[in-house]
């Protein structure tokens, strides 16, 4: 499996694992909103796996959303914008000779204060 096909496929898991990114909306300052969307944005330039460790690394990615903020219904709720620059690290496993997935728990370092500085 060349080195080009894991990063692939590890950050596209990267970018559409619910599970890794809602444990972070959950503890954004302040609390109690919905979520409209949210997305995140690998370079791949800062993604790197290291695959005799079977680990990676990415610095500098963008994961921004949109929350609801106020009531979640009626002219009291907003749309709340955000941005916020993630660094991350986690352990990847090979499921067979042309797939691998993450393995364990994904380590993100992101401020999610919504109002604060990025």
């Amino acid at each position: 499996m060349e080195l080009e096909n894991i990063r692939q496929q590890l950050i596209s898991e990267l970018r559409y694992s619910s599970e890794i990114w809602d444990d972070i909306l959950s503890d954004t300052n302040p609390g109690n909103y919905g979520v409209n969307d949210w997305d995140v944005e690998i370079d791949e330039s800062q993604f790197y796996a290291d695959v005799p460790n079977r680990t990676f690394t990415f610095k500098n990615a963008t994961f921004s959303g949109s929350l609801i903020m106020g009531a979640s219904k009626g002219d009291s709720s907003f749309d709340m914008s955000f941005s916020k620059t993630a660094n991350g690290s986690g352990k990847f496993d090979f499921k067979d000779s042309q797939n691998v997935q993450i393995d364990g728990v994904v380590d993100v370092d992101v401020d999610m204060d919504i109002f604060g500085d990025d």
